[in-house]
């Protein structure tokens, strides 16, 4: 598992009608960073997603059920996904989204961790 800290939550992050968090890491430009979640990863290579692997934002725990093309490729090079609250539709257009069930936003502060599947063990 790969444990990540949230630094900073822009003002416009929680759009509650929009059921998606947008995350990036701590070089994202001050245009983007009252939208995003921001968040510091130590080892962002060994981030390794896949259907079934569980999420953890804060206290909650979600389900992955998509994950997008590129999803990993940005998580791993600029900290950077978009986590979705909605059931896969059946056109994906989101190509760095993370699709997760429970479909509720989870409430996150700055200093809450988020877990991500992945490092030495993950899969063995």
């Amino acid at each position: 598992m790969i444990e990540a800290k949230i630094i900073e939550i822009g003002n416009e992050a929680y759009q509650p009608e929009d059921n998606m968090l947008i995350l990036f890491g701590p070089k994202a430009t001050a245009g983007l960073k009252p939208y995003a979640i921001i968040q510091e990863i130590p080892d962002r290579y060994g981030i390794s997603l896949k259907e079934g692997d569980s999420l953890v934002l804060g206290e909650q725990t979600y389900t992955i059920e998509h994950v997008g093309r590129l999803a990993a490729k940005n998580l791993q090079e600029i900290a950077h996904t978009v986590l979705l609250f909605a059931p896969v539709p059946g056109e994906v257009n989101i190509p760095n989204g993370i699709y997760l069930f429970p479909y509720a936003l989870p409430q996150l502060k700055a200093g809450d961790q988020i877990i991500y599947p992945g490092g030495v063990n993950h899969g063995a």
